[in-house]
């Protein structure tokens, strides 16, 4: 979320008048604004806070003191973690929290009634905290339409998204797909209250991927990953995010393609590696004719005969085929990572061979058994 002015002048009012460092978030995870912070006023959480753009989304032991009926609370200090005492006052936006402002205040040298004189000024603050919000939610809004597979829709999506600064005589467009391994609604969470990772760009949930349009024109794709991997980052611990991008396409209007591609790039990426990865469409080879035949096509085009030795194999005489195929038959290597003797690769390929009537000596059939298996790798 981008840093909001009505909140940095109260920061700014508050260290002034009662010289307490102040910090001031919207809801519990984004800092809005931050005032001064003298070494010797300061404490370690709220250092790390700032230097880590978290505010650690409230720690355990101060929410138990956040009571939504009360508009400023007193929190003792806390040696265990190095707190200072703090002045807490909430930013409401329709009776309910949006924000807080956090005070460092052993002396406790705000009034406590601070909240109620300056009334005006924190529903100003939540207000425009929940307008920084509603922007948001209309920029998801363009891009889940501008992606959607129903063209009626998609011209909707992509009319809006041209009134976007970010589009704005966008020429070169580029589809960025991300994938959480765990606790996927917390990340996009986060996401969705530090605004889009390159300030200006779209970006939406959808089918639990976190999906950004990016403008090839003004910035890439990788830097896009940076930019939201320096966000993920500062959760604890930091999730592990596997990224597809997809191919480089001509205008808004063709957006659709390049976001099945980046689909398809990171269905493949997942596939190839257990690992954290970004997997670029420009880059699959071969794969990209797999990738987007979908599901009905692509078991319909496996080879009945790979398509049963998929079935009733093992997964490991699966891989050491795969592997043979792979590495252009070196026995000695595959023997050697499966811990197998040579000679017991050979028998298991034969027998292979005879029961599926394949023959590995055969360029077409070795093709065929390729194809097959990542047919199977994407679709079974």
């Amino acid at each position: 979320m981008r840093a909001s002015s009505q909140a940095q002048l109260i920061a700014d009012l508050l260290y002034s008048q009662f010289d307490t460092p102040i910090l001031i978030t919207a809801g519990m995870g984004t800092i809005l604004a931050f005032s001064h912070q003298p070494p010797e006023a300061s404490d370690a959480l709220r250092r790390g806070g700032i230097l880590l753009n978290n505010p650690s989304r409230v720690p355990e032991w101060l929410q138990e003191y956040l009571d939504p009926a009360l508009g400023l609370v007193r929190t003792p200090e806390n040696k265990q973690i190095d707190a200072l005492p703090r002045t807490i006052i909430s930013i409401p936006y329709r009776g309910h929290p949006i924000g807080y402002i956090f005070a460092l205040d052993p002396d406790q040298r705000i009034p406590s009634d601070w909240h109620v004189v300056n009334q005006r000024t924190l529903i100003s603050v939540g207000l425009e905290i929940e307008l920084q919000k509603s922007r948001a939610s209309q920029s998801q809004l363009a891009v889940r339409s501008a992606l959607s597979p129903d063209p009626a829709i998609r011209s909707v999506g992509v009319d809006s998204l041209r009134f976007m600064r970010a589009f704005e005589n966008a020429g070169r467009i580029r589809v960025l797909v991300s994938e959480f391994a765990d606790d996927t609604a917390a990340h996009l969470t986060r996401i969705m209250w530090d605004g889009p990772p390159g300030g200006d760009g779209a970006w939406a949930a959808i089918d639990e991927r976190l999906v950004i349009v990016v403008n090839e024109d003004e910035r890439s794709s990788d830097k896009e990953i940076d930019r939201l991997s320096t966000i993920l980052k500062q959760s604890s611990p930091p999730p592990v995010v596997f990224f597809g991008i997809g191919g480089e396409v001509d205008g808004l209007d063709s957006a659709r393609q390049s976001y099945e591609e980046g689909l398809a790039a990171l269905r493949v990426g997942k596939l190839l590696s257990e690992r954290p990865t970004t997997s670029r469409w420009d880059d699959l080879g071969s794969w990209r004719s797999l990738a987007t035949l979908g599901r009905d096509r692509g078991k319909r085009t496996l080879d009945p005969r790979v398509g049963r030795l998929v079935a009733e194999e093992r997964a490991e005489m699966v891989d050491v085929l795969r592997e043979y195929l792979n590495r252009n038959g070196e026995v000695d290597r595959i023997a050697a990572d499966f811990h197998m003797h040579r000679s017991t690769v050979y028998s298991r390929l034969k027998k292979i061979e005879s029961k599926y009537g394949l023959d590995l000596s055969d360029a077409e059939d070795r093709l065929t058994i390729t194809i097959g298996l990542r047919l199977a790798q994407l679709y079974l």
